[in-house]
């Protein structure tokens, strides 16, 4: 929304729209913080985790699914590929970033 379309909407509006682009971030940052981060969560309830939050998200801005799309994911396909145990042995994204702490590597991926 640029500065012209916001000053023909109510100010009530406008404020409404800024709690629930904030709730939704909140919501996504959860999301992804809980696949990054729980070892014991499996592939499937991590799907399921994402087309939950698509869900809550359309229901907060209908008809915004493109817009979803371009924004969320690739974060949450990014984050599947780097935190998800998809092989046998493969140990969950935030145990890298310990490891690459401790031997005093950077703790983002390349």
């Amino acid at each position: 929304m640029n500065q012209e379309q916001a000053d023909h909407i109510p100010q009530g509006e406008q404020l409404d729209e800024v709690r629930l682009i904030r709730r939704l971030q909140l919501m996504m940052n959860l999301v992804m913080q809980v696949i990054a981060e729980d070892p014991r969560l499996t592939v499937d309830e991590a799907s399921q985790m994402v087309a939950d939050s698509r869900r809550a998200a359309l229901t907060m801005f209908p008809g915004k699914e493109l817009a979803y799309d371009l924004l969320y994911r690739p974060r949450f396909q990014r984050l599947n590929e780097g935190a998800l145990p998809v092989a046998v042995g493969r140990q969950p994204h935030i145990r890298q970033h310990q490891q690459r702490a401790h031997v005093g590597l950077s703790p983002y991926p390349e």
